[in-house]
């Protein structure tokens, strides 16, 4: 019976230390460009989605790029040139909106947002992204 609360008593003290690692350890760990280009979608949707909010219509450019922040602080993979990482674009009209990210230098990945929240990432290079 000793050996049983010992037992439990050490799952409960793993399963704690697990709970404060695992957030840091992923906070430490590098974002893939691909993350890092989708959170870049992600906060370009929230301006426009605030602009709405005010105007009541989306900004009427029918094609705008972006310039590419979101890679400039990561390591390029092997095989792939240093730079950019995506294209960012917009093509929009009063009532909605399309945010594309298309992966260039080699990437094979490409990103889109709409005004609905509908989030697409289709090729190879895209990975598991869960976004």
């Amino acid at each position: 019976m000793f050996t049983l609360i010992e037992g439990l008593l050490a799952l409960a003290i793993t399963g704690m230390l697990l709970v404060v690692a695992l957030p840091t350890l992923h906070a430490q760990t590098p974002r893939s460009r691909v993350e890092m280009s989708a959170q870049y979608l992600v906060a370009l949707s929230e301006v426009l989605e605030r602009g709405y909010q005010q105007t009541q219509r989306y900004p009427s450019h029918v094609l705008m790029d972006f310039p590419d922040l979101s890679t400039d602080r990561t390591t390029p993979p092997v095989g792939v040139a240093p730079g950019p990482a995506f294209r960012f674009s917009l093509q929009s009209t009063p009532q909605a909106y399309t945010l594309t990210a298309t992966a260039l230098n080699g990437l094979r990945c490409t990103l889109t947002l709409n005004q609905s929240g509908a989030r697409t990432a289709s090729g190879p290079d895209c990975g598991a992204l869960r976004w």
